[in-house]
């Protein structure tokens, strides 16, 4: 008798241990699904078109081995392979697993957070973009916008990717709709970025004596500085140097080159690296400008100069 009870404590206890290896290998799986993921969405930013694929298909076979065939849970990683085809120019096998989420969430009827329902729509927007279907591509941006305010706030760079695809769809058809967007894509670029700039001037002033070596120098210091992550700063070098180019090529800049340009000052100099503009003349054009929209613009850009005057020389 004892043998027995002492053979069910054991089988009891055996059953119990393989169950939690299984729910930890199930945890560890998903955290490397997630890895992946965030990998292959950074690569696809840093056009490491490859890199980004690889990543993305390693994604995929994670997400089919945890779930089942019609499970939400293979969302995440379906949109991004997506978008990495995308980027490699492979057009239908793209639309087979977009179409294919899109049917899967329709399906459900469930809920999905709002960070996911933007990446889908932004993915389906770039999808329809490269086939011409503008109308399609226009209403699944709308949608981007839509769920990054829900989820970050109207005013926050997430959105920035839609505004600056429907800036580009508009050039054709609505040019007065077309600016609308630039200058408010701008305007939260500019925004944003100098809030980063301000905050690291008033923590280096907090830290003891203030000088351009110490500003430059909490720049790199991602933790203390709160400094772009890598994906958000491309895409702003993205935006801001687009419109620069488009904006700028008078001799007197308007809020949107204003606000282009000063976004670009601000990117060079958080990331510590102000040598690669000619800081000086653009902070002078900006200076220079007859927008009378351009004021706060103007007076950031005073600023900016002001505090990093000793660094540019």
């Amino acid at each position: 008798l004892f043998l027995l009870l002492n053979w069910g404590v054991m089988t009891t206890l055996r059953k119990k241990a393989e169950q939690q290896r299984k729910q930890k290998d199930v945890v560890q799986k998903k955290e490397e699904m997630f890895m992946f993921i965030k990998s292959s969405e950074k690569n696809e930013y840093l056009s490491q078109t490859q890199e980004a694929l690889a990543d993305a298909q390693y994604a995929k076979d994670l997400a089919e081995e945890l779930y089942g065939e019609s499970d939400l849970g293979r969302v995440p990683a379906y949109v991004q392979l997506g978008a990495a085809l995308l980027i490699v120019d492979d057009l239908p096998s793209s639309e087979q697993y977009l179409t294919q989420v899109h049917w899967m969430v329709v399906k459900s009827g469930e809920k999905l957070p709002a960070t996911l329902e933007a990446r889908i729509h932004k993915t389906l927007g770039k999808l329809y973009l490269i086939k011409s279907q503008a109308s399609t591509a226009l209403a699944h941006f709308a949608e981007d916008v839509y769920f990054s305010s829900c989820a970050f706030g109207a005013m926050d760079p997430q959105c920035c990717g839609g505004y600056f695809y429907m800036s580009i769809i508009f050039e054709e058809h609505d040019q007065s709709r077309c600016d609308r967007f630039r200058g408010l894509l701008m305007r939260i670029w500019r925004k944003f970025l100098f809030g980063k700039f301000a905050s690291m001037v008033a923590q280096t002033r907090n830290e003891g004596s203030f000088d351009s070596e110490s500003v430059l120098n909490a720049a790199h210091d991602e933790e203390e500085a709160d400094i772009l992550d890598e994906t958000l700063a491309v895409e702003c070098q993205l935006h801001a140097q687009t419109l620069y180019q488009i904006c700028c090529g008078g001799d007197e800049f308007d809020v949107i080159g204003c606000d282009a340009s000063l976004s670009l000052i601000l990117l060079a100099l958080l990331s510590g690296d102000a040598s690669v503009l000619k800081i000086k003349f653009l902070l002078q054009k900006i200076a220079e400008s007859p927008d009378v929209r351009a004021e706060e613009t103007k007076w950031q850009a005073a600023f900016v100069d002001k505090h990093v005057a000793d660094a540019l020389s």
